[in-house]
């Protein structure tokens, strides 16, 4: 199963990343998601295990379930519908590092149709990049603002 990596640095306290990465609905301003929607809520935490988001960019639409919420150090997600995906699962590790935070965004998925195999390891690979580089750019923003 193709695994992609990320590893960001931001300069906020692990504290205020994890903020931004649980805060699901949030999502759309580091994210390039054009809305998120809680679909159902987590226990004991709303955005915590078992929550289902909905995320929506374009015509596209993915529905995630958390399946790792262990704050303020990893998330872990499965898509579940929207793509042609047999396994698709993101995790979300942070870590103190220095003065911040150290990221790390691992996707591991296996495409359902080996023709668009490519294709969609390239997006993943893309995706993780992009998602670990938006959290930690949010989180020294919302640093920046006096919030963490």
């Amino acid at each position: 199963m193709p695994a992609f990596e990320s590893i960001q640095h931001s300069t906020a306290p692990v504290e205020t990343v994890w903020e931004v990465l649980s805060d699901h609905e949030g999502m759309p301003s580091w994210a390039r998601v054009k809305s998120v929607e809680l679909e159902q809520q987590g226990s004991p935490d709303a955005n915590g295990v078992g929550a289902v988001r909905v995320l929506r960019s374009g015509p596209i639409r993915v529905v995630e379930e958390i399946t790792e919420f262990d704050a303020p150090k990893t998330l872990a997600y499965r898509m579940t519908k929207g793509l042609p995906i047999k396994r698709w699962d993101g995790r979300v590790e942070l870590a103190v590092a220095g003065d911040g935070t150290k990221i790390t965004w691992r996707i591991d998925m296996e495409p359902d149709m080996p023709a668009m195999g490519w294709a969609l390891k390239r997006m993943a690979r893309k995706l993780c990049e992009d998602l670990a580089e938006g959290l930690a750019r949010q989180a020294d923003e919302r640093r920046g603002q006096g919030e963490g």
